[in-house]
């Protein structure tokens, strides 16, 4: 390897990653690049039993014979040697899950390049697909960047926008997002590496951040804005999940899916029934439409289907927990 000088067609580049939005990039990357190494987040428990399962990301690198590191602190001196044998130009990493220090931050010729899942500065930290329908926001986008100490705070290389939908939940913004950032590091890996890409710095006078989602985060409450409830819902999808309480059968529902329905509202957790028998709850202002539920201990239904099954017919409350 040759100081910051491309050898070669291929990139030679060790990639970081952990769950399933980082998975397209990897497959991406690896039909137009050398990966020597796959480094990822250690077994979780979890489904029943609480067995051990890998990272969608070690799955996936198993199942293209790549080399993987599942290791708890990658900044430790065992697996930063790892890395160093592993002879890479750079490292890509796409939400794996721990900080990365300056040892490996300074460790390569082209150093850490990260696919972020938002339009930087804006929504900087864990959580931006979340935070950005949570937000109401109408846009967000990928940023490429160069990874720096404080966190998100790199050189941007290149962005691309992407609009959100009023259906939009965090699984399928999440879907479009990962399908954008494998494109989007391709496109832009061998330009930054050549030369002909170079980073810019964020302004940061605009940032915003994007926190770790919660799970108290999930209680509604009703007694806000039906806008409000709505992206709530739907930005929480996938994540630690919005719920509720039908207090008129002490019957906690974890609510998945919703939409704003303009109207006058029965009153905050009041609920109603649609002309096409759908759920509705009642906001502050307006209502909300409850698309997907599911009741403790039972399997998940679309609203109508519960509506039928608990005998709503209007006037029930829902609350908080």
């Amino acid at each position: 390897m040759r100081g910051r000088e491309l050898t070669g067609d291929r990139a030679r580049v060790v990639f970081m990653g952990s769950p399933s939005i980082a998975v397209g990039t990897l497959e991406a990357l690896a039909r137009c690049s050398d990966i020597s190494l796959v480094v990822t987040q250690p077994d979780r428990p979890g489904g029943r039993g609480r067995k051990l399962h890998p990272t969608a990301v070690n799955l996936k690198a198993t199942e293209l014979g790549i080399p993987v590191l599942a290791v708890e602190n990658v900044n430790a001196i065992e697996p930063i040697e790892r890395i160093r044998l592993a002879q890479p130009q750079a490292i890509v990493v796409v939400s794996f899950g721990q900080i990365l220090k300056n040892a490996l931050l300074h460790l390569l010729p082209f150093g850490c390049i990260n696919v972020h899942f938002s339009l930087l500065p804006q929504l900087r930290g864990p959580a931006p697909v979340a935070w950005a329908i949570i937000r109401g926001l109408r846009e967000t986008g990928v940023t490429i960047m160069k990874l720096a100490r404080k966190m998100d705070a790199g050189g941007i290389l290149v962005q691309r926008a992407e609009k959100i939908s009023e259906s939009d939940t965090t699984e399928t913004l999440s879907a479009r997002l990962a399908t954008i950032g494998a494109e989007l590091l391709v496109d832009t890996l061998a330009g930054y590496m050549s030369g002909a890409i170079e980073a810019v710095g964020q302004d940061e006078t605009q940032v915003t951040y994007a926190p770790k989602i919660t799970r108290e985060m999930g209680a509604v409450d009703w007694a806000r804005p039906a806008r409000e409830i709505d992206c709530l819902i739907r930005g929480l999808s996938g994540q630690a999940e919005a719920y509720s309480v039908l207090q008129t059968r002490d019957i906690r529902v974890t609510l998945y899916n919703s939409a704003e329905v303009r109207g006058a509202s029965p009153g905050p957790g009041v609920a109603a029934r649609g002309a096409r028998g759908e759920l509705l709850i009642g906001a502050a202002a307006g209502l909300v439409e409850i698309k997907e539920i599911q009741a403790a201990g039972k399997r998940s239904v679309t609203g109508a289907e519960f509506a039928n099954g608990y005998h709503i017919t209007g006037g029930e409350r829902f609350g908080r927990c």
